[in-house]
């Protein structure tokens, strides 16, 4: 059997019988409820971040400069809190990723959660894809380095 389909067929210890980069149900839960508690997190600090803060300038620089250090925080606290394995890591940070952008979708659609519609926002939500396309790519590459 090649490495690629021993590493699919293999269990891990989290998930007993299942393939190696399949999440046990409870591990599931997990990280939606993860990635929809960050998704609200993050959404009130937007709404009580002052308006400067998305004006384009130095704190708004200074905002996507955290991207990274908080996507390698997020990444080991997603392992830890699902008790995830490296073949997990990528598929499980892409759900819980999912799920808080399904939620932001919806709240910047129908709702005021981030605050009042203003020319602001529009730095605010490019925040957020930057801050879930570093949490990915910390993912990929954690996996990567350990891999997977």
């Amino acid at each position: 059997m090649n490495n690629a389909a021993a590493s699919v067929a293999s269990p891990t210890p989290h998930s007993p019988g299942l393939p190696a980069s399949r999440l046990s149900a409870r591990q599931l839960a997990i990280v939606v409820a993860w990635g929809v508690l960050l998704w609200f997190v993050v959404a009130l600090l937007i709404r009580i971040a002052p308006r400067v803060a998305f004006d384009r300038g130095v704190l708004t620089v200074l905002l996507f400069a955290t991207g990274l250090p908080n996507a390698w925080l997020t990444v080991w606290l997603t392992r830890r809190l699902a008790s995830l394995s490296t073949q997990q890591l990528v598929p499980a940070t892409a759900i819980a990723c999912a799920a808080a952008m399904l939620c932001d979708g919806i709240a910047l659609t129908w709702t005021t959660l981030y605050g009042p519609e203003t020319k602001d926002l529009v730095p605010a939500a490019a925040l957020l894809l930057w801050g879930v396309a570093n949490i990915l790519l910390v993912a990929f590459v954690t996996a990567r380095r350990e891999g997977a």
